[in-house]
């Protein structure tokens, strides 16, 4: 199992990066799901760059190597910590196109959410990199695209971590699955072996764009193999050297809208001029005696914080839990009754999600929810959730982390929604469009589990969708900056981060060993309390079959999963062991890096 490096080795790759001045190189840290772009974002700091500079810089890397996690073509979350200590969250979620409403899905239940140009939402991540940059950035943003520019020109190999989300793209694999074991992937389509065209092939290698980047010989690449993207490198130099208008405007929109039409969507050349980033005030609550932020809706920041609203009036987690502690059924509850309020929110400038998140973290509103837990049983899926409303299972996504020592830390969470989102590359400047539609409930379409779609959720054009994405920092009693998170993983990122916290706070824990400790999930529907098990070969310890069986007895129905549903990453600041930076070993190339100067 890859452990992640936690002094930071520059890359002689970087060498061209030579800032005009030499500024004070800066204490920090930095982690996400590829160690490379973790040394990129602290090789940044090391020029004397801020963590917004080394956000930028590890975006853009992961973005090229990972794309099938995100890209320019994406959107996603991003909670920034300023040096002063006040915070502000940032909604890059991208939005529904001004020509899209329900209706198109509801008339016509063959039409995808999830494949082609029906599923494509305007895409954010751009917009919010700006902003970040923008208030906090201190190196030229040109500087910060270069690394990501020479990877994708000159190449970058296929990591164990791709190639293994590469080889879920054929039919016969599945796919990554949801809990019922049903395909994400190839939800809309039909699996019968030697009737469906192409069956045994990945849209990877059948694709006339996509097959250039990974199966150019007509087969997959191997582990190890090189790969360029020259199309996305033209699109990451027109970013780098005019700004993001140069995306949101002229050849680069042309090459996204006509993609998207060609592919039977409904995206114009105003939609993608007139997206915006929305910036607002994070929110936030006292958990023990720290300060927990998250970000606004659409994002679940306020369900997190629910859930740790709920905990707050139970005794803490020990730093070794003992395998039949009561808590960690009243963990369970309080994350069940959160997946529950999940279901009535939605983008806060069409819903009364502000007002719900503020009822969510009213102390009133704890006590109640105590009142309903019962610490000798669990209830059905009604008990948390009356209106019998979909909890969407939604898809993967890159988590980044970085802080640095003047107090400005950023957490974000972007995606592209499914691997590689909708399977449109645009042919001219090579950006993987988003599947975000499938993010919206659509009425009249039960999910997966059966289950009523939620109105707070509905397509509405320019409207975003309800995400997972809850990226979080801590700050200490003191009030200075402690631990920063940010997770990928669809609907297990709640209960992941909501772990995170309780590693950090009330166990103490490192930023490893936060990431390390066994997670559990229960999201109502399906009824299914998940728990990670033991993987020798990976020298990860699950929960005990005490824990299993204790949880059993109170009416879950617990299910052994093996690590990787949730990956995160985390780094961590104490003025007693200073930097800390870790990637979660649930993957094998996550990584991280501390500039220690």
């Amino acid at each position: 199992m890859y452990i992640p490096q936690l002094i930071l080795q520059l890359l002689p790759t970087l060498s061209l990066l030579q800032p005009t001045s030499k500024p004070t190189p800066k204490k920090g840290a930095a982690s996400c799901e590829v160690q490379l772009c973790a040394d990129i974002g602290a090789s940044f700091l090391q020029k004397g760059g801020s963590a917004a500079d080394a956000m930028v810089g590890m975006v853009a890397c992961v973005g090229t190597i990972a794309n099938y996690h995100s890209g320019f073509g994406g959107g996603g979350f991003a909670l920034v910590r300023s040096p002063d200590g006040t915070f502000e969250s940032i909604d890059f979620r991208g939005a529904a196109p001004g020509a899209l409403n329900g209706t198109i899905f509801e008339d016509d239940p063959t039409k995808s959410t999830m494949v082609g140009g029906l599923a494509v939402l305007v895409p954010g991540e751009l917009r919010g990199l700006e902003a970040i940059h923008k208030k906090h950035g201190k190196l030229p943003w040109k500087d910060l695209f270069q690394p990501a520019i020479k990877l994708a020109s000159d190449g970058f190999e296929i990591n164990r971590d791709l190639f293994v989300a590469m080889n879920l793209t054929r039919p016969e694999s599945r796919g990554p699955t949801n809990f019922k074991g049903e395909s994400l992937l190839y939800a809309n389509e039909k699996l019968v072996p030697g009737q469906e065209p192409g069956y045994n092939e990945s849209f990877l290698i059948t694709d006339s764009e996509l097959s250039k980047v990974f199966a150019p010989n007509g087969t997959l690449l191997s582990v190890g193999s090189l790969t360029t993207r020259p199309t996305y490198a033209r699109a990451l130099q027109a970013v780098a050297d005019h700004g993001p208008d140069a995306f949101y405007n002229g050849k680069i929109a042309e090459d996204i809208v006509a993609s998207v039409r060609k592919n039977g969507g409904v995206l114009s050349l105003d939609d993608m001029a007139n997206y915006q980033a929305h910036v607002r005030p994070a929110l936030s609550m006292r958990y023990r005696n720290h300060t927990v932020y998250a970000p606004q809706a659409p994002s679940s920041g306020s369900l997190v914080l629910s859930t740790l609203n709920t905990m707050n009036g139970y005794e803490p987690f020990g730093r070794e839990a003992d395998p039949s502690d009561v808590n960690i059924h009243r963990l369970v509850e309080s994350m069940k009754f959160a997946y529950g309020e999940r279901t009535l929110l939605g983008d806060i400038g069409y819903t009364n999600a502000s007002t719900l998140q503020r009822a969510f973290l009213l102390p009133s509103t704890a006590q109640h929810v105590r009142s309903l837990i019962n610490d000798h049983t669990t209830h059905e899926g009604d008990y948390y959730d009356p209106e019998g409303w979909e909890v969407l299972d939604d898809k993967g996504t890159s988590a980044l982390v970085v802080g640095d020592e003047d107090g400005l830390a950023v957490s974000v969470t972007t995606t592209v929604n499914l691997y590689w989102g909708s399977r449109i590359m645009t042919p001219e400047y090579g950006v993987i469009l988003n599947d975000g539609v499938d993010d919206f409930s659509v009425k009249g379409r039960r999910n997966a589990f059966g289950y009523i779609p939620s109105p707070a959720n509905y397509i509405v054009p320019f409207k975003r969708p309800l995400s997972s994405m809850s990226p979080l920092i801590i700050d200490d009693p003191s009030g200075k900056f402690m631990f920063a998170s940010s997770c990928a993983g669809g609907s297990r990122i709640i209960s992941a981060q909501i772990q995170m916290v309780l590693n950090a706070v009330d166990r103490g824990m490192s930023a490893l060993q936060a990431l390390t400790a066994p997670r559990l999930h229960d999201q109502v529907y399906p009824a299914v309390t998940a728990i990670e098990q033991d993987m020798p070969a990976l020298g990860f310890k699950g929960f005990s079959m005490e824990t299993r069986d204790y949880l059993s007895s109170l009416g879950h129905n617990v299910t052994y999963v093996p690590t990787g549903l949730s990956v995160a990453c985390a780094v961590k600041f104490s003025p007693e062991s200073g930097w800390e930076a870790a990637g979660d070993p649930r993957k094998f190339d996550t990584g991280s890096a501390v500039s220690s100067i």
